[in-house]
């Protein structure tokens, strides 16, 4: 009797540590560690960066849903040349679309795809792809012909850069 019994509770650890070792593995490639730059050259600073999850990287479709709450949390903001880091729930393989909100150079906020004439209904991409972190980077200017704040460039990377 007391042999069965230890055997029951071997099986009952060993698959117990065998379940929680894959839920910490799906938690990782849930979660993705995002290093975020306002570039030293971008003429505004982030006050809001609201997310989209989309899907899977490589299907890239217009935004479909609501974008969430802004992940600059207590009146945190990104000025030119500074970064924050973030950790994401993008699944591995999928990315989200991110939308900026800016000050205007006067202390006006202004969410850059309300503005009239703004084109893009998302300012950039953020994708888990190819590790668990990434480096995000933004340059905001203004548009030469709408006048509108724009994202001038952006680019995105596997690794973070120290």
């Amino acid at each position: 009797m007391k042999k069965t019994l230890f055997r029951l509770f071997f099986l009952f650890a060993v698959f117990s540590f065998t379940f929680v070792s894959c839920e910490d593995d799906e938690e990782k490639e849930d979660s993705l560690y995002v290093k975020f730059i306002n570039m030293p050259e971008s003429g505004f600073t982030i006050t809001g960066i609201r997310l989209l999850n989309m899907g899977e990287a490589g299907v890239h479709e217009d935004p479909v849903g609501e974008f969430g709450d802004n992940i600059l949390k207590n009146g945190a903001t990104i000025v030119p040349g500074e970064h924050k880091f973030f950790t994401l729930n993008i699944p591995s393989l999928y990315y989200a679309y991110y939308r900026l909100t800016v000050y205007n150079g006067e202390g006006v906020q202004v969410y850059l795809y309300d503005q009239e004439g703004y084109e893009a209904s998302w300012d950039g991409p953020i994708t888990h792809w190819g590790s668990d972190e990434r480096q995000v980077e933004v340059t905001l200017g203004i548009d030469d012909i709408t006048g509108n704040i724009v994202v001038k460039s952006w680019a995105e990377w596997s690794w973070i850069e120290e």
